[in-house]
């Protein structure tokens, strides 16, 4: 049936002078760029987002470790290497699923290390290095939020009526991962903030040496 309508189409387009041929022919496999424009206009948040997600998940993961969840660890570690790979439309999938995974598992570490009286001292060599990894996070804030209100903007610009026949099926799923994504950054920022404050406090109350990035990064965007 699909090889009728291009037969069709095609038969059709010979009929036209020149200048429409190019805009009918334009119009089906997308001339207008709208996926390409807003493919470039995704790109710096897929960029530093996806820097400071990974960060924020290899933090997770060493925490993970200090908590004795190997599997969690292993988990993060191999979401966060799948953060740099891929089209912009599967960056942004990763990136919209590897949000939830990182909240969650901050979530649990700082449920576990609450409970936490003490730990080890491969414990605390995890637990350093996490924080270190969190302030390399936290240091990403900044353009983070910046260039996610250009996504969010370039989202609402996005109008489906201009997508071509033939983009729209493949972009219709970025520019709703587009959204989730303009919503859902600021406030896992929040959270990774947040998450740094917490584990400063923690490292303090049981006497673990601050790793000096860790207070210099939250210094750095106040």
């Amino acid at each position: 049936m699909k090889s009728h309508v291009w037969i069709a189409s095609a038969i059709s387009l010979t009929l036209l002078g020149p200048s429409t041929v190019e805009g009918q022919f334009g119009r089906l496999v997308g001339g207008g760029g709208a996926a390409t424009k807003l493919e470039a206009a995704m790109t710096p948040t897929l960029d530093s987002y996806g820097t400071m997600l990974g960060a924020s998940l290899t933090a997770n993961a060493h925490l993970a470790l200090a908590n004795g969840n190997k599997d969690l660890a292993a988990q993060l570690k191999e979401t966060a290497q799948a953060l740099s790979t891929g089209s912009p439309k599967d960056r942004a999938a990763a990136l919209v699923k590897a949000t939830v995974i990182d909240s969650s598992a901050r979530s649990a570490n700082s449920q576990q290390l609450s409970t936490a009286t003490q730990l080890s001292e491969s414990a605390k060599t995890d637990f350093v290095e996490g924080l270190k990894s969190y302030a390399t996070a936290v240091m990403q804030v900044p353009s983070v939020l910046s260039d996610s209100k250009g996504l969010a903007s370039a989202v609402r610009s996005v109008n489906v009526a201009d997508l071509s026949p033939l983009e729209a099926p493949r972009m219709m799923k970025l520019l709703s991962d587009g959204k989730v994504l303009a919503e859902s950054v600021p406030a896992n920022a929040a959270g990774i903030v947040n998450g740094l404050r917490e584990l400063i406090g923690f490292a303090r109350s049981r006497s673990i040496p601050l790793p000096p990035q860790a207070t210099s990064a939250l210094d750095a965007i106040k």
